[in-house]
Formats: C-alpha cells, structure tokens, sequence
C-alpha cells in the first residue's frame, strides 16, 4: 500500500463511526449502572434508562461512543460518559506495537493522575481488557464544552501545555516502552518521499500551495531533515508530551475560578522535544480548521510567547531560542511529510471528495485554505533554516 493510501486511511478513521448494535448487544445494564455509579459518585444510584450514540473516531484507530441516560438517587438526574473501544487490528500507524493500546498503558500508568498545573488528562473511570485485541476505556465526558475559541484562549492553552511538559521536564520521567519516543523520526521513515512530491510538483494545483519561487524553502528542509532530525532529538530539551494537542482534543473547564485545559486522546503520548505540543496546537489546530488561517501568524506570535511563559511558570529558564527551533523544526518535520503526500491527492480528482470529508467545505474552498496555510509554513520554515544556520553554523 503506498504512503497515500495509508494516509488517507489513517485520516479517514477520523471521520468513520462505528454501529452501536455491537455494544447493545455485548454489555449489559450492571456495566453501565457501574460507570454511572462512577460519574455520579454515588454508589447507590440505580439506572432507569440508557442509550448510545456513536461519535467519530480518531487516527489511533478507536471507536468513540456516547453512553448517556437517567438514573435514581434522591430523585431523577441525568449522566453520561464516553466510551472509547481501542482495536489492534485497527492500528493504523504502522510504528509500535503499542498504537493500539497506548491510550491503556497510559491510563494505567498513573503518569496523568494528577498534574499540578492548568493542564489535566480526561478523567478515566475504567479500563476493561475485552480481549488481547480488544480494549475498553471509559472516561468523563467534555461535549458540552463545544464553544468557539478566541485566540487567547489557544494562547492560554498554549500556556498550559508549556505548564505541564514543563513540568515532566523537571520531574524527568522514566521512558517506558509503551510511549512514543521521538516521533517524528519514525514518521519520516514511514511518509518520506520525495520522489513523490516531484511526480506532481508541476500540476497547478500542487504549484498553488508550494510555489515555484518558495519550492526551495521545501526542498532546503528536505535536505538536511536527517541533520534537523539528530538535533532535535539531540540538542533540545526533552519531555513528556501529549504530542496531539489540537482544539479537537482540549476542552475548557473552570475550576476554582480557574480556567482549566482537559485533553483526551493520549494515543500518542511520549517523550518528545520541548515545542512539539506546541507545534500541534498550532498546525492542526489551523489545518483541521478550528481556526481560521487568517489568524495564523497572530496565533503563532500569542501561542509561543504563552507556551515560553508556561514554561516559565514552572521554573524552567533556558534559551527561548532552542524552544523556537524545537517547535518550528517540529513543524517543518510533519510538513515535509504531508508535502510528499498530499501532492498526488491534489493531482487526482477523484481523491478531492477525501479533502471534502475531512474538512466539510467544498474542495475549492479547502484548497484555498490549504494555498494560505501552507505559505504560513512555508514562512515558518524560512525562519526556521535561517534559525538553523544561527544556532548549529556549518
């Protein structure tokens, strides 16, 4: 199967949903008046009824459902939680033998417990082995928090996510081998192509996001991603991260009248470079279009500065600059990649529909968002080689 192909798949689980028959069928209501016990905190509470609804899933290969009803205790109140189902035959990313099953390891790991900073992990109420391929999570659920988000809340985000690798980078965890472990490196030996990219580097459509007269800002960083790849790994600040910390998996929560950022998905946590969270704030954020590319630059600019104070927050006081090369490189590392692949979808019409799904807009209008987008790239790559050239002279 070629890059494409296993792209398209791994993007396309995103937008998959799964029949609820099966969990009808194969749980029963004790299960199901055990976790609302769990997320009433009454142990007393009994069920007076319940359904489901499946939700999208994500690029780990999970299916996601709604598990929601009433239940007795004084009286009648409602609950609800999410139940997230990990497949090993739905592993989709084709680096560890733990993609499927992170997620649990993480859980059960402790690490997330507890965080003391404005960043926390969804609380999980149970993790079920169903089987040596099957395994069921059930954790709180955050689809009330739906709102649309300002930029300074990715700002304050942004300054959570810097609080708690900050926060590993100080305490130094132990790798275990369930986590991922650079990252990037690994998916550069899985997407790289660049041969690819010159087989369609000529159609208008692929010349309209990377420019002919921009092609060797592209094609600088591919050169020297080997060299890019060492350092980062090499040279900067290393930590646990989340590594998928878009809008779609953050929520807001006020606690003690403290605005507070929640993520779900941990299907790629690991140690990485101080900045990767940062990267996929940033990046996807804009690239699954929870904000709008207009506002890149001004995201990019608010998202840094708050990530650095975050940082700050928890008495990390290194150079800003390696902090800026993490994150950029980061950046420049996921984009070579898609740069390889994405031209052949671009080329082929029938592959526009996929562009379609996954970003509910006319293939026109993704395009251009995708022709702005990737030139905000492209400016950050520019930075990001004359960064290079200061930081490591040849």
């Amino acid at each position: 199967m070629t890059s494409e192909n296993k792209f398209i798949d791994r993007i396309e689980a995103a937008a998959d949903t799964e029949n609820t028959d099966k969990i009808r069928t194969k749980d029963s209501k004790n299960k199901f008046q055990s976790i609302a016990r769990e997320v009433i905190n009454d142990s007393n509470a009994a069920i007076k009824n319940w359904d489901i609804t499946a939700v999208k899933g994500g690029v780990s290969g999970g299916s996601i459902f709604k598990v929601y009803g009433t239940f007795y205790s004084d009286k009648v109140f409602e609950w609800s939680a999410i139940l997230k189902i990990l497949y090993k035959e739905k592993a989709t990313q084709e680096l560890t033998e733990f993609d499927w099953n992170r997620e649990a390891y993480l859980y059960r790991s402790g690490i997330v417990d507890f965080i003391p900073v404005c960043f926390a992990a969804a609380k999980c109420y149970h993790v079920e082995d169903v089987s040596e391929e099957e395994i069921w999570i059930w954790i709180e659920d955050l689809s009330e928090d739906n709102n649309h988000w300002p930029l300074e809340r990715y700002a304050l985000a942004a300054r959570h996510l810097g609080q708690m690798n900050g926060h590993f980078y100080q305490q130094k965890p132990l790798y275990e081998p369930w986590m991922v472990k650079e990252f990037e490196r690994q998916a550069i030996s899985r997407d790289l192509n660049i041969d690819q990219y010159h087989k369609f580097s000529d159609h208008p459509l692929v010349k309209a996001v990377i420019p002919e007269k921009r092609e060797n800002i592209f094609l600088d960083i591919h050169d020297k991603h080997t060299e890019i790849i060492t350092r980062i790994f090499g040279k900067i600040p290393q930590s646990f991260c989340h590594m998928d910390a878009h809008r779609g998996n953050l929520f807001s929560r006020e606690v003690n009248g403290e605005n507070v950022t929640i993520a779900i998905d941990w299907a790629f946590a690991g140690i990485n470079p101080l900045g990767t969270d940062l990267k996929t704030l940033v990046y996807h954020s804009i690239g699954f279009m929870y904000v709008d590319v207009e506002d890149a630059y001004e995201l990019d600019v608010l998202s840094f500065d708050s990530y650095l104070q975050g940082l700050k927050d928890v008495g990390w006081n290194g150079d800003y600059l390696e902090i800026r090369y993490g994150y950029l490189m980061v950046s420049m590392m996921t984009f070579i990649r898609y740069a390889c692949i994405i031209p052949h979808l671009l080329a082929d019409k029938e592959r526009h529909k996929f562009f379609e799904r996954i970003t509910g807009c006319p293939f026109v209008e993704a395009h251009e968002k995708m022709i702005k987008h990737w030139s905000f790239l492209l400016d950050l790559g520019e930075e990001a080689l004359k960064l290079d050239k200061e930081l490591f002279s040849y």
